[in-house]
C-alpha cells in the first residue's frame, strides 16, 4: 500500500517531491522529444541561421570597404565608369596587394596548403578550420571590394561552412552527421548569395554530396530557406534578376535553343580549360603569392581602362543584358573578351573567390550573341533576347558544373518566370551532353578532389565501425537509483543510457521507452535500479566490424543506437556507440565516392 505524503519525514518528503518533478519533466520530454531525423532538421535550422548571419556580415563589410576604395557603395561597374583612369588602375592593384598580404600571412601561420571554398564544404569529416577560413575570407573581401573579377559566393560559402562546423562540433556530432550539417551551412551560403533556396540546396546536394535523397536534401532545404528568409528580412531582397516577360516557348524557337545548348556545351569546355590554363600560367611565373595577386589586379585595372565591365563578378552586366534586350555583336564580343580575360587574371593569380557568377555571365553573353547573330539574317525568326540570355546562363552552368537540375532551378528562382523552364530543360540537357562528349569535367572537380584523404574514401568493406562510432555517450552505474537515471535522461535530452559499472564493462542499455512505465508512480520508481530496466541482452557491435556487418546487425534489431566494444586479447571493453542514422549517412557517402571513382 502506498505511503501517504503526510507520513513522510521532511527530508523524504522533499526528495519525493523532487522525484515527482523529475518524472513529470521526463514524461513531457518523452512526449515532445524529436526523433533523430527531426533533431537533425533543428540543427539544420541553426546552421542556416548562423550561416546567413555570416553572409550578412560579409555583405555589409564589402559595402563599407568598397566605399573606402571607390567612394561609392552601389554597382561597382557604374562606379568604375565614373573614376579617373589612374583610379581604375590603382584600386584593383591595391586590393590585390592587401589580399596577397593576408594570404601570405595565412600560409605562414597554417602552412602552404591552400583550401578553396569548395574544399571547405565537407570533403573530409566536417571539421572546417576557423582561422584559415576567416583569413581567406578577409583576403576575398579585399579582392572583391576593389573590383576583382571574381565571385563573392566563395567566401559566403566558406563563412557559412565555418559557422555550421562550429555548431556541429559544439554538439559533438559524429563525422557523417557533422559533414551533413556543414553541407547545410554551405547551402545557406549559396542560397544567400543568389536569393535561391532551392538552388542553394540542390547545388550542394548535386555537386558536393552527389545525392538528392530526402535524408540529405531535407536538412539542406531547411538551411537554405532560413538563410533566404534572413536576407529578405534584412535587405528586402527580391528576385536577383527583375525582368519583364519571357516569350512562351514555341516549336519555331526550339531548334535555336538546341543550337544554344550545343554552343554552351562547347563554350563551357573551353571556359574550363582556359581557367586551368590561366592558373598554370601564373604558377609558371614562379612569382610569390604576394606579387601574383597584385599582378592580377593590375591586369583587371588595365582592362577596366578599356571597358569598366571588366570589374566585378558580372552580376550587374547580366542585369543590363536582360533589361536592354538587343546588343550588337561587336559590343557583346568586346564585353565578353574583357570579362573573360579579367576573370582569368583574377582566378589565375590566386584571388580567393568563386567562378559561379562569372560562369553565369559567360553563358548570358553566349545566349545574347546567338540572338544578335540571328538578327543579322533577315529570313530567320526574331528570337526573344531575355529568354535566350537566361537559357544561356543555365546551359553554361549545367555544362561547366555537371549539374543540370541545379542550373534549371537556380535560373528559374533568379527570374521567377515559368516560361523559361521548358527552354532551360532543352538547353541544359544538350549543353551537358555536349560537354561530356568533349571530355568535360565539373569545374569543381579539382577542388573536391584536392582536400587530401577523407574518412569516406575507402571501400565499404574496408571501413570499420571504430571510424564512425561516437566515443562520448551517457553512462550510469547498474546500482544507480531510478531518480538518478531519470535526472540524467532529462538533463542530457538523450534517448538512451549505457549501463556500466567501471566504464569498461557493458551491462546493458536503458532507452527512454524503458522508463516510461515508471513515470506515473514515484513510489514504485524509487525502488527500481538502473539495471532493473536495462536491456541486458542488447546486441553489441565490435569496433573491428566492417560497415556492411554493422548494417546486418542493425537490420536484425530495432534499436536506433547500439553500443560498441573493443577487444584486446581476451578482454573486451566498452568503446562507444553507433547510431543507425550515422551509419546510413556514412554508407551513402562511401558508396557515392566508390561509384564516382569507378566512373
Amino acid at each position: 500500500m502506498k505511503e501517504p505524503l503526510r507520513d513522510l519525514s521532511g527530508e523524504a518528503l522533499h526528495e519525493m517531491r523532487r522525484l515527482r518533478r523529475i518524472l513529470l519533466g521526463l514524461r513531457v520530454w518523452s512526449w515532445l522529444r524529436p526523433s533523430d531525423r527531426q533533431a537533425l532538421l533543428w540543427l539544420a535550422f541553426g546552421a542556416g541561421l548562423l550561416g546567413s548571419l555570416g553572409t550578412v556580415a560579409f555583405r555589409l563589410a564589402g559595402h563599407a570597404l568598397q566605399a573606402i576604395f571607390t567612394g561609392e557603395r552601389g554597382d561597382i561597374v557604374a562606379t568604375f565608369a565614373t573614376l579617373e583612369w589612374w583610379q581604375r588602375l590603382l584600386i584593383p592593384t591595391v586590393g590585390g596587394v592587401l589580399a596577397g598580404i593576408v594570404l601570405l600571412f595565412t600560409r605562414k601561420l597554417h602552412g602552404t596548403k591552400s583550401t578553396d571554398y569548395m574544399e571547405a564544404v565537407v570533403v573530409g569529416d566536417g571539421h572546417v578550420p576557423v582561422r584559415p577560413s576567416l583569413l581567406r575570407s578577409l583576403s576575398a573581401l579585399f579582392s572583391i571590394s576593389s573590383g576583382e573579377a571574381i565571385g563573392r559566393e566563395g567566401p559566403l560559402v566558406q563563412l557559412s561552412a565555418v559557422a555550421a562546423s562550429l555548431l556541429g562540433r559544439f554538439r559533438r556530432m559524429s563525422p557523417a552527421r557533422l559533414r551533413l550539417i556543414v553541407a547545410c551551412g554551405a547551402a545557406a551560403g549559396i542560397a544567400s548569395a543568389y536569393n535561391s533556396p532551392l538552388g542553394g540546396a540542390l547545388f550542394v546536394a548535386e555537386i558536393v554530396l552527389g545525392s538528392i535523397a530526402m535524408e540529405t536534401l531535407g536538412p539542406l532545404l531547411i538551411a537554405s530557406v532560413v538563410a533566404v528568409l534572413v536576407n529578405r528580412t534584412l535587405f528586402n531582397d527580391g528576385p536577383l534578376y527583375a525582368i519583364g516577360t519571357v516569350a512562351g516557348p514555341t516549336f519555331g524557337a526550339m531548334p535555336f535553343y538546341l543550337l544554344l545548348g550545343l554552343c554552351c556545351g562547347i563554350g563551357a569546355h573551353l571556359w574550363m580549360r582556359l581557367l586551368r590554363l590561366s592558373s598554370r600560367a601564373f604558377k609558371l611565373t614562379r612569382l610569390p603569392l604576394a606579387v601574383r595577386l597584385p599582378l592580377g589586379g593590375v591586369i583587371v585595372g588595365a582592362l577596366a581602362l578599356w571597358r569598366p565591365e571588366a570589374v566585378g563578378n558580372g552580376m550587374s552586366v547580366i542585369q543590363h543584358l536582360l533589361q536592354a534586350g538587343h546588343y550588337t555583336v561587336p559590343l557583346l564580343l568586346t564585353i565578353a573578351t574583357v570579362k573573360i580575360l579579367a576573370t582569368n587574371a583574377a582566378f589565375g593569380s590566386g584571388a580567393v573567390g568563386g567562378v559561379f557568377t562569372p560562369t553565369l555571365f559567360v553563358g548570358a553573353v553566349v545566349g545574347a550573341l546567338l540572338v544578335a547573330a540571328t538578327a543579322l539574317v533577315p529570313w530567320l525568326p526574331a528570337l526573344d533576347p531575355t529568354g535566350f540570355t537566361l537559357a544561356g546562363m543555365g546551359g553554361f552552368l549545367a555544362a561547366a558544373a555537371n549539374a543540370p537540375i541545379t542550373a534549371i532551378l537556380i535560373i528559374f528562382e533568379m527570374s521567377l518566370n515559368h516560361h523559361i523552364v521548358l527552354p532551360l530543360m532543352v538547353t541544359t540537357v544538350v549543353a551537358l551532353f555536349t560537354a561530356r562528349r568533349l571530355g568535360g569535367e565539373s569545374i569543381y572537380r579539382e577542388s573536391l578532389q584536392s582536400g587530401g584523404p577523407s574518412l569516406f574514401d575507402g571501400e565499404l568493406g574496408e571501413l570499420k565501425v571504430a571510424q564512425f562510432m561516437r566515443r562520448d555517450f551517457l553512462r550510469i552505474r547498474p546500482a544507480a537509483r531510478f531518480s538518478e537515471l531519470a535526472s540524467l535522461l532529462l538533463k542530457s535530452r538523450r534517448a538512451h543510457v549505457v549501463v556500466t559499472e567501471d566504464g569498461r564493462t557493458l551491462s546493458g542499455v536503458v532507452q527512454l521507452a524503458d522508463v516510461e512505465p515508471y513515470l506515473r508512480d514515484p513510489y514504485v520508481a524509487e525502488t527500481v535500479l538502473a539495471i532493473d530496466v536495462a536491456h541486458e541482452n542488447m546486441p553489441a557491435l565490435d569496433a573491428a566490424m566492417s560497415l556492411p556487418q554493422a548494417l546486418e546487425v542493425f537490420a536484425r534489431n530495432r534499436e536506433d543506437t547500439i553500443p560498441v566494444v573493443e577487444h584486446t586479447g581476451a578482454e573486451s571493453r566498452l568503446a562507444g556507440v553507433l547510431d543507425r542514422e550515422d551509419l546510413y549517412l556514412a554508407v551513402s557517402e562511401v558508396t557515392r565516392r566508390s561509384r564516382a571513382r569507378a566512373v
